[in-house]
């Protein structure tokens, strides 16, 4: 038992450093020689005394040691007046790829040329730079160029301490290269993709250059086997197989271990030793190296030995979801199979094999939660079948491979991947039974129950084992449930807009679905843990992709209200094919449950212009409340909207165009006299949202206001006695 308190104890030292920094002080110093003191004195008998001092010891080294690391680290980051500036740069290129206005490189290993005295360090950097002669950098082969360099500043839909975490030590850098005659160094011409489609392409970048694959990973999210595509353990261990398979017949232990040792750390190298890589080859060839010493393998020693090196090399590492994943997973499938006899029942000894998947599905369940705001218990059964799906990725690799020397050939893997991709969105439906939904959790709360899971699972007895870890998983889900009752909330989604309206009932409607979501939550996530159970529409103020981009997650026969005369531009648009559109005009008026939508603008006389000023203006009431929702409206279309006698209080108003100068005029503010105004805008946006002028209206009719991009995610709750209560998600 103690030879997991010990380690566990140092771990939960490197998270407290991450949630009190500010902490640090003489007394942990104190406290560790105390802890020390007692340890020496009494670990000759090792009572259980001894062992609880050599916990705290561990705990406070873990603490001492990774709160200096973060100090560090925060003192060589850039600050921001370094941003918004030139640099000459040289980096490593990784791998370059399209977006939707040029081209955008990975870039790593980067040193600032000039100026010299830039004082800090750059640990990742994406370079953006425009379509000229389909040129991108040669990846693998070091680049010298003039950028200018900003930090990237995500949404925050959901309070997320982690993410929180994340912002502040690894932030995200981007860089845009004006002119490419700024670039010291060759390019290469970008090959185009040719008949193979993009997912099997994909395919083929994962397999022989280990790049991962956001297509077939979102394919495979729904069924929580997302992990099958990690490039750590998949590469890695495929090739781990491939080399004891050749090296079956060669009788030399030392020489079979060399050659094994050897081929792994070139494998590596050609893969790039990111993270992952370094995890998963130092795990096997530690495994491959025990015997040679005559050390008995032991998996569980294995896992501890690799985690606190790494984490005491680099803290930072407790800031990667892969890391936590991989050895949570890896962790779990041991202490599953820990128990010689799992279960007594007859039926059940034959379904041992499934109980490794099992203890790795309940280690990654917490995880889930943290990371994504979900989990789906169906994933122990689609995890049983994990060697199918990778089965056919492998084979369409294969087929897409061949397509690439004979490519009229790219008709059969182009074929077989619309099939499956068709067979996974019919099995997605059956994935989504009794899905869990709760808010991110603290870190250090979920690395407690998972070792509270791993110590059931590896020290308690036969059956109870497993009564026992999922009494702790339903302790778990007794947190951070989602919310409910009558509210508006305006999600954060960057500079887009997206609000949702929830009823009582837990019903609702979202108003505009636009902006970017951070990697792995999604809308619908985002609208379950609001209180929304079940959308009953979507509105789209206008054709801009700042209000539409999240409109392809949500369900395809939901139906989609857009302004008069919009509805062709947007069944022109790729990502809205398919989807169910249906036109409004002034007039139009529509009930969801006690609340009743009255459209206001666009009249029929009034549709020529910008999409701004021919979008939806609507007004929700139910008689106790209202919303006025404008869009990217502006004072020209204010002047013009009727608006009823009578506007039921308290009103929220939603500041039209993420409260640019030309939104809420005074006329407007003074007439509606709304409890609180809602802006929807993004951190540091190049716009200058919400613009000075208009906030300065808000203040001089006493306005109070929240801005997405002060606090994130913005929740208007209506009470039953008329009144507000509005602020920012917390964590």
């Amino acid at each position: 038992m103690i030879s997991f308190i010990l380690p566990f104890s140092l771990l939960l030292g490197c998270l407290l450093a991450f949630s009190f920094p500010e902490y640090s002080s003489p007394y942990a110093f104190i406290l560790l020689a105390a802890g020390v003191f007692f340890s020496w004195r009494l670990s000759s008998n090792m009572t259980k005394v001894a062992g609880w001092c050599l916990a705290i010891t561990s705990l406070l080294c873990g603490y001492l040691w990774t709160d200096q690391i973060l100090h560090t680290h925060l003192g060589s980051l850039a600050n921001h007046d370094d941003m918004g500036k030139a640099y000459f740069i040289e980096s490593l290129p990784r791998y370059s790829y399209e977006t939707k206005f040029g081209y955008a490189t990975l870039m790593d290993e980067i040193t600032i040329l000039s100026p010299k005295a830039a004082g800090f360090k750059l640990p990742r950097l994406r370079v953006t730079y425009q379509k000229q002669s389909r040129s991108v950098f040669f990846d693998g082969v070091r680049a010298r160029y003039w950028v200018t360099i900003k930090e990237r500043k995500p949404s925050r839909p959901v309070p997320s301490l982690f993410q929180k975490w994340g912002e502040k030590y690894r932030p995200s850098y981007t860089g845009n290269i004006k002119d490419l005659q700024l670039v010291e160094t060759e390019l290469s011409s970008l090959k185009p993709l040719g008949p193979l489609s993009e997912g099997n392409h994909e395919l083929i970048r994962f397999f022989l250059k280990g790049r991962s694959s956001f297509i077939w990973g979102k394919r495979l999210a729904p069924f929580g086997v997302g992990h099958l595509l990690s490039v750590s353990g998949l590469h890695c261990g495929l090739f781990y197989l491939f080399l004891k398979l050749v090296l079956i017949f060669l009788r030399k232990p030392v020489v079979r271990n060399i050659i094994l040792i050897l081929a792994m750390i070139s494998f590596s190298s050609w893969m790039g030793w990111s993270p992952s890589v370094t995890r998963a080859a130092t795990m096997l060839m530690i495994w491959e190296l025990m015997p040679s010493f005559n050390i008995q393998r032991n998996w569980i020693a294995i896992w501890w030995t690799c985690l606190l090196f790494l984490v005491l090399t680099d803290p930072l590492m407790l800031l990667s979801k892969g890391v936590w994943y991989t050895f949570s997973a890896s962790m779990g499938l041991i202490a599953g199979n820990r128990s010689q006899r799992a279960l007594d029942h007859p039926w059940l000894r034959k379904l041992r094999w499934l109980l490794p998947l099992l203890g790795a599905q309940l280690c990654v369940l917490p995880l889930n939660l943290m990371f994504q705001g979900t989990s789906r218990p169906l994933s122990i059964f689609w995890n049983s079948f994990g060697l199918i799906f990778l089965g056919i990725l492998f084979l369409l690799f294969l087929l897409s491979l061949i397509s690439m020397f004979w490519q009229s050939f790219a008709i059969v893997p182009n074929y077989w991947e619309n099939n499956v991709a068709t067979l996974l969105n019919g099995l997605e439906q059956t994935a989504d039974f009794g899905v869990f939904y709760r808010f991110p959790g603290h870190p250090l709360m979920v690395c407690i129950f998972i070792a509270a899971l791993l110590t059931c699972l590896l020290y308690a007895s036969r059956e109870w084992r497993w009564y026992a870890s999922i009494g702790i998983i339903v302790l778990l889900l007794m947190f951070n449930r989602p919310l409910s009752g009558e509210s508006i909330t305006m999600i954060d989604t960057g500079q887009g807009q997206c609000i949702l309206l929830t009823w009582e009932n837990g019903d609702g409607v979202l108003l505009d679905a636009g902006g970017k979501l951070p990697y792995g939550i999604d809308l619908i996530t985002i609208c379950r843990l609001n209180g929304a159970k079940n959308l009953e529409a979507v509105f789209i103020s206008h054709a801009n992709s700042d209000h539409y981009s999240l409109v392809p997650e949500l369900p395809e026969e939901l139906p989609i209200y857009v302004p008069l005369n919009q509805g062709k531009v947007m069944t022109g648009i790729d990502e809205l094919q398919g989807i169910n559109i249906r036109e409004l005009k002034a007039g139009d008026q529509l009930l969801f449950g006690e609340w009743n939508a009255t459209v206001l603008w666009p009249n029929r006389e009034s549709l020529t212009g910008s999409l701004n000023d021919t979008g939806l203006v609507l007004l929700f009431s139910n008689g106790k409340a209202s919303i006025l929702f404008t869009g990217d409206a502006g004072f020209d279309v204010e002047r013009k909207i009727d608006l009823p006698l009578s506007v039921p209080k308290p009103l929220i108003l939603q500041v039209g165009h993420h409260g640019s100068k030309n939104s809420c005029s005074n006329s407007l503010l003074k007439l509606l006299s709304p409890e609180v105004a809602l802006i929807s805008a993004g951190r540091e946006n190049p716009f200058n949202h919400p613009n000075p002028m208009t906030l300065k209206r808000l203040n001089l009719q006493g306005i109070p206001f929240l801005c997405t991009a002060d606090g994130g995610s913005i929740r208007v709750e209506l009470n039953r006695d008329r009144s507000l209560k509005f602020e920012f998600l917390k964590e």
